[in-house]
């Protein structure tokens, strides 16, 4: 093993009398340690001068500039000595293999540095010196003694309670070491963090924060709402989980404003990017509430009390297991679901689709070899489908399989088109006279590529659009037979879209004259060979010669082949339905695909009819 590189982290304010007997000494015992080989040539003395108003970061420029022992960090402020600490450790940090930290005062005895490199060499991460007194030390001072003592009896070290002075350590480190020592994932691991421990050196714990995550940890805030902080706590930390409190769940059933605080939270939350998890679930009206919500993890009495390990191994594993486990390789498939904020609009909508208006209709649903299943149905989701009555309670309708095998193809066929494209898709139907949109998106797939989860929302358009409502009825049974539906107005000489099929592509650019849109369809979408057949089709002469035609001898159904995304071609036939309205005239232009090996089929047979 090679000598380590060791960084001596020295806060400076106004040290300008002592600046130099330290500086000297620290270069002494520098040299005396490189020398045996006990650390690196490469180890260094770094000063941070925090904002002094004295000739300190002088006398440090000066030292730097004679010797390579040492390095300065110049603070544009006196930030206070631990951020300053802190500011040192963080900067070395790259450079480093261990750390010391003592003052410019060396009040400290800076030979007990060999003793606290022959604990490092012989594998103690943390090592700190001791002193009979504090009395002179700063509240905040103790307060970090404090708590370096808790983090080490955490991991096992018996030390002494209120004594530790300068140490050698490395937190993140000594995490690691444990972690390695057991061969555990850092999946599997979780730093949490009390709300309490949040209320001192907020810059310290954001940085120790941050390296944890940069070293694959996740960080939980843990017993969110137990203190007065939480929504600051929220604003100044970065975490990957939130805990909630079990005091919220506690007023469930008796407080009506404890849901409304627990959905706040969760929306809050995710919001924020950050899972949420629910401590004290006891009951199922509780598990139901924070399901409904979104809040992807929960625990409680409800599924089990504390147990030993062995117990817990056989509660979830086995012949007996009474839960499931997720397998680890889909831990990210998992949190991706998780991340989803069904309580906000924002989780389907995108710039440049329509509203879906004001109903939070969402629904999370899985495709796993060919089949698929809900995993999650918002409340507002569950009426939508009982008003088409499509929910199990409408199963012994009238032609509920035929609604439902109707509704299961358009799924299909969105989620395909989501998945091909990477966009958010859309489509309208009607049914049970009610005009409905239908958006979704993909969300994420897993790691073998055989599952894959969409989000899907819906609404009635006829709650937020009378037009839509007056026509639906008329429009009904045509919707049922044509994948396009579009109506020319000749004498504003515009075009608008009834109903279109997630297949069909939706333009929302302002044209002067439908024949502009004509030209632009036919282009992206017909065979070349076609195209100019198409457009004459579509042309405002051919469509007045349709509506003034008394012997319906003028064209009004065409079959054109359209380009299909892989290459492929797809017959399909064109029907123009003439009408007047008042004074005003207008073509219903119907597109319905028609089946070559069926009608080929059909030409055989009467083929074979006229030959007997």
């Amino acid at each position: 093993m090679s000598a380590p590189v060791l960084y001596l982290v020295v806060p400076c304010y106004n040290e300008q009398e002592v600046l130099s007997d330290t500086a000297e000494k620290l270069a002494h015992k520098l040299t005396q340690l490189i020398d045996v080989g006990k650390i690196s040539e490469r180890s260094r003395i770094a000063f941070v001068n925090d904002g002094s108003s004295d000739r300190t970061w002088e006398i440090i420029r000066a030292y730097t500039e004679s010797s390579a022992l040492f390095s300065g960090i110049n603070l544009a402020h006196n930030e206070g000595h631990q951020n300053a600490l802190l500011a040192g450790l963080m900067t070395v940090l790259p450079y480093a293999d261990v750390t010391i930290s003592m003052d410019a005062d060396l009040q400290d005895d800076i030979n007990a540095v060999d003793a606290m490199l022959e604990k490092y060499a012989a594998g103690v991460n943390i090592v700190y010196g001791v002193r009979e007194n504090r009395s002179s030390d700063t509240f905040f001072k103790r307060f970090t003694a404090e708590s370096f003592y808790r983090a080490m009896r955490a991991l096992g070290a018996d030390i002494v309670f209120n004594h530790a002075d300068f140490r050698l350590m490395d937190m993140v480190q000594a995490v690691e070491d444990v972690r390695l020592r057991y061969n555990i994932p850092r999946s599997l691991l979780n730093i949490e963090v009390t709300e309490g421990a949040q209320s001192e050196d907020e810059k310290f714990l954001q940085g120790e924060i941050a390296r944890f995550r940069a070293a694959g940890y996740e960080v939980w805030m843990d017993d969110f709402g137990s203190g007065y902080s939480s929504l600051n706590n929220l604003k100044d930390y970065v975490f990957d989980v939130l805990k909630i409190h079990m005091n919220f769940l506690r007023s469930f059933d008796t407080n009506p404003k404890a849901a409304i605080v627990i959905r706040a939270i969760v929306n809050t939350a995710k919001e924020l990017g950050m899972h949420t998890l629910a401590e004290g679930v006891e009951t199922e009206e509780q598990f139901a509430f924070l399901r409904e919500i979104g809040c992807e993890k929960v625990q409680g009495y409800l599924f089990s009390p504390p147990m030993p390990f062995d117990k817990a191994v056989a509660y979830c594993h086995g012949e007996t297991a009474q839960v499931r486990v997720e397998p680890l390789r889909l831990g990210g498939y998992y949190s991706e679901i998780g991340a989803i904020n069904v309580l906000s609009n924002e989780a389907i909508e995108r710039r440049g689709s329509p509203e879906i208006g004001d109903a939070l209709s969402l629904a999370i649903l899985e495709q796993e070899d060919g089949q698929i299943r809900y995993l999650y149905q918002s409340r507002m989701f569950k009426m939508f489908l009982q008003n088409i009555e499509l929910d199990e309670d409408s199963a012994h309708t009238p032609h509920y399989e035929r609604r439902k095998r109707q509704n299961e193809r358009m799924i299909e066929r969105m989620m395909d088109e989501a998945d091909r494209t990477g966009r958010e898709v859309y489509t309208d139907f009607i049914t049970r006279s009610s005009f409905n949109s239908v958006r979704l998106r993909l969300v994420t797939r897993d790691v073998d590529d055989t599952r894959a989860v969409f989000l899907m929302a819906t609404v009635n358009i006829s709650r937020f659009s009378p037009e839509a409502g007056s026509m639906q009825e008329a429009l009904n049974q045509i919707v049922a037979l044509y994948d396009r539906v579009d109506l020319f107005d000749l004498g504003s000489r515009k075009v608008m879209q009834l109903y279109r099929d997630i297949y069909e592509v939706n333009y929302t650019q302002e044209y002067g004259h439908f024949e502009e849109l004509v030209a632009h369809y036919a282009e992206e979408k017909i065979l070349p060979a076609e195209q100019k057949l198409f457009k004459k089709f579509y042309s405002e002469k051919h469509l007045r010669s349709v509506l003034e035609d008394k012997e319906g001898s003028e064209e009004v159904a065409v079959l054109f082949y359209k380009v299909m995304p892989d290459g492929g071609r797809m017959l399909r036939l064109h029907h123009l339905v003439p009408f007047q309205l008042g004074e005003r005239d207008y073509v219903i232009s119907c597109v319905q695909a028609i089946n070559e090996q069926i009608i080929s089929a059909v030409t055989t047979a009467l083929a074979e009819d006229s030959e007997e």
